[in-house]
């Protein structure tokens, strides 16, 4: 029994040794959890807009690192022993984006513990920078912009009472022209004339009695000139009304002089005539029988436009029949009345060849032989056509309508594009030799569909289209209520787009009625209006000599946002940068030059100055940013 209990107790100090021995040797046992602490002195960081850094504790029994951050926001350091407590610094960079933003840095042990724990830092960000305040520069009362502004005076303001415009309604209506800040306005014919629209002309030296007297005439311009506006008279050099006397006379007397003031041929050899080159006015030896209008059996007459407006027959340059002294002597007429110049009417259609070189030569002996007696004569061609094809008539004249620009601003606003428009007016104005104020810019004319028909009555895109006009080179022309947001188009008659000027008081015409945006009454009061919108952009054309006649340049169109017109335009040490949405969309464009000043927003824009120096232009819908840089 004694030996059993001795082997029993040896047995058991065997089991003994054997565990304590596993103990000492078993390098993969699991060691006892850590209970882990992680303490953090915040969990939430708020920044402003700016680049800025905080810093905050963190205490750790345990090994930890942090995730989570990104290209905005980094912290430092993001990982570490434990060793007690550690300062932790967040830093975030400009929030250059017009929206709030946020993350989460997650602090988590590296090592096992016996309760899985971590703890999260919330950082927040609103939008950035500081919102520049507009600080624009006083006008100096120097109307430099070089605008003018088209009226159809039968339309614009009336008088006396009788339903019709007149020149005394242009005349109680300057102040409203010089609240524009217009330098020049353009009267469509006024001379007597069959029609409505008087471009077919029955007196080259009156005034239609509708519309007023010479007196009245005369009146308007020592008036206009005194409140610093020039007057230009529409002259229409292609050809007169069929009841003018010269062809009355032409008609009913195949021997007379006026015979030979326009182009009469034999119907029957009428063709091989113009073949054979034996007519002036057919330069390029082309019979186009639609133009041929028929007198009776045996004759015809050469009238392109009607058989209401008989084309002037003036002969070939240098020798030029009796009706060029007619029409020399009716131009003199007016610049003796004090006309600044003319506005020339279908210019392109004076010989039959629209493009060919009798055109040219015919125009360039019309302006110099008035310039010998006129030094100083305004004058602009019609000229409907491309930049190239129009262009080709500054070798003749100052200046020609440039067409393109509203053709390719409308194309730019209906598909909300405006990277390409200033490049497009570099390019064009560069075909013109580069000299801006030999370019007549505009929107819509009295013989287009009204620029407000055209942009689907918008007003932010008509809003658009003139400030793109008022910040690209050239010499700008307001047609009367574009100004007001009148719309028209012409598939029903011309006279839609030549309706009254809604006024709001007596001065109204009526003797049309239609189509009536808001009165100019009821815009002047309004901050918001069309109207207001104008005369801010004509002011500023009119403040910066940079905007009036400053060189433009533009950015890399490929690395321009698609909705963006930006525009650059430099005179001296002034450059002012103009950035335009063409589009209904919000979007953020970084001004990458210093800006000295902000100068107009328009329609909830921003621009966000960064401590960084950096600058950013929050573009709303439809919006404008202006500053100097």
């Amino acid at each position: 029994m004694k030996q059993k209990l001795l082997l029993c107790a040896s047995l058991l100090l065997l089991i003994l040794a054997s565990c304590k021995t596993g103990d000492g040797n078993n390098n993969s046992a699991t060691p006892d959890p850590i209970l882990a602490r992680i303490e953090l002195s915040g969990v939430e960081l708020n920044f402003e807009g700016d680049a800025a850094e905080k810093t905050l504790t963190l205490s750790s029994n345990v090994a930890w690192q942090i995730k989570g951050s990104n290209d905005w926001c980094t912290v430092t350091p993001d990982r570490g022993a434990a060793t007690g407590s550690v300062t932790l610094t967040v830093t975030v960079k400009d929030n250059n984006t017009n929206k709030n933003r946020s993350i989460a840095l997650v602090v988590s042990p590296t090592e096992q513990t016996s309760i899985s724990t971590s703890k999260s830092i919330a950082v927040i960000q609103t939008k950035g920078g500081q919102v520049m305040p507009e600080t624009p520069a006083e006008w100096d009362g120097v109307r430099r912009g070089d605008i003018f502004y088209e009226i159809f005076v039968r339309s614009f303001a009336d008088s006396n009472g009788d339903g019709i415009g007149d020149l005394r309604g242009v005349t109680a209506k300057l102040d409203y022209l010089v609240s524009l800040g217009v330098t020049g306005i353009w009267l469509t014919p006024i001379n007597p004339s069959p029609s409505y629209h008087g471009y077919d002309v029955d007196d080259y030296k009156a005034v239609n009695p509708q519309l007023g007297t010479l007196a009245d005439f005369d009146d308007l311009v020592a008036k206009a000139r005194a409140k610093g506006i020039k007057v230009v008279l529409d002259f229409v050099i292609n050809h007169s009304s069929k009841t003018h006397p010269w062809f009355v006379k032409a008609l009913a007397d195949p021997a007379s002089k006026e015979r030979g003031y326009y182009s009469f041929a034999k119907r029957a050899t009428v063709k091989a005539d113009c073949e054979a080159g034996k007519i002036a006015m057919v330069d390029n030896n082309k019979y186009v029988a639609d133009w041929w209008r028929v007198v009776d059996s045996e004759n015809c007459y050469y009238g392109m436009f009607s058989d209401w407006m008989p084309d002037f027959n003036y002969g070939r340059v240098p020798k030029l029949n009796a009706v060029y002294d007619e029409i020399l002597g009716a131009a003199k007429f007016w610049m003796e009345r004090g006309v600044a110049g003319l506005r020339l009417d279908a210019v392109k259609h004076i010989y039959q060849d629209e493009w060919g070189q009798e055109n040219i030569k015919f125009l360039k002996r019309f302006y110099e032989d008035l310039k010998k007696d006129y030094a100083d004569i305004y004058m602009i061609g019609e000229v409907l056509g491309s930049t190239e094809q129009s262009s080709m008539f500054l070798q003749a004249i100052p200046s020609v309508f440039h067409f393109d620009s509203w053709w390719k601003l409308e194309d730019a606003l209906a598909n909300s594009r405006g990277r390409y428009y200033a490049k497009d007016m570099a390019e064009c104005l560069a075909k013109f030799g580069g000299n801006a104020a030999r370019v007549g810019t505009k929107l819509s004319n009295h013989d287009e569909d009204r620029a407000m028909s055209k942009l689907d009555q918008s007003i932010p895109k008509a809003k658009i289209a003139f400030a793109a006009i008022m910040a690209t080179p050239g010499q700008p022309y307001i047609y009367y209520g574009e100004e007001t947001g009148a719309w028209g188009t012409k598939s029903g008659g011309d006279e839609n787009v030549r309706e009254p000027l809604i006024w709001g008081d007596s001065y109204t015409t009526t003797w049309r009625t239609g189509r009536k945006p808001a009165t100019v009454m009821a815009q002047q009061a309004d901050a918001n209006s069309l109207l207001n919108f104008y005369r801010d952009f004509t002011k500023l054309r009119n403040t910066y000599a940079a905007l009036a006649e400053g060189t433009m340049s533009y950015p890399d169109p490929a690395t321009t946002p698609n909705e963006l017109m930006v525009v650059t335009r430099e005179k001296g040490s002034e450059k002012i940068m103009v950035i335009a949405n063409f589009a209904n969309a919000s979007l953020d464009y970084q001004i990458t030059t210093p800006v000295k000043s902000l100068i107009k927003t328009h329609n909830g824009a921003k621009v966000l100055k960064f401590a960084d120096g950096g600058y950013i232009a929050q573009m709303e819908p439809y919006s404008i940013v202006i500053v100097e840089i």
